[in-house]
């Protein structure tokens, strides 16, 4: 196995990335950019649209008419309220146990764990949430951009003032 790990050699990730094309209804032969993302030369930041303020690297900004990748480490004991996006969502878990469920409200009963190389789906406009237990989790989340992020209930948006 060679130290370089890129898109172009990692099946799930390819995988990803032409489902949520799919997904966005938008595969075109113009999304065929090469693009590369070695682990250990992304930079991460601080996000503040979640709670916990987890990490996030991005493969490519989801701002533009085009995919985009967004790696997200989430804290251990953190919890995402019920939230949509405009556009479908593709996501795999890379570290980590991942909780995630769907329904317009945070019900830990209706979770599902999805442990590392898990996927999920976020189509568009449907209600989700997420959290973490005792360990963090790493989640690469891929979609046709722009895209954005609306709480289901205002007061539970950690961006709010």
């Amino acid at each position: 196995m060679h130290a370089e790990h890129s898109r172009e050699h990692d099946p799930s990730a390819r995988h990803c990335h032409r489902l949520a094309r799919a997904l966005a209804g938008r595969a075109t032969p113009a999304d065929a950019v090469r693009h590369r993302s070695y682990g250990q030369e992304r930079h991460w930041r601080r996000y503040f649209g979640c709670p916990g303020n987890p990490d996030h690297g991005v493969v490519r900004r989801p701002n533009g008419s085009r995919p985009y990748t967004v790696a997200l480490r989430i804290p251990a004991h953190t919890k995402i309220a019920a939230h949509t996006h405009r556009n479908n969502r593709v996501a795999v878990v890379i570290l980590g146990v991942w909780f995630f469920g769907y329904g317009s409200s945070a019900d830990e009963t209706e979770v599902k764990a999805l442990e590392l190389g898990s996927f999920y789906t976020e189509p568009a406009d449907a209600p989700h949430f997420a959290l973490t237990q005792d360990e963090p989790a790493t989640v690469y989340i891929t979609g046709f951009g722009p895209t954005d992020t609306h709480y289901i209930d205002a007061a539970a948006d950690p961006r709010r003032p």
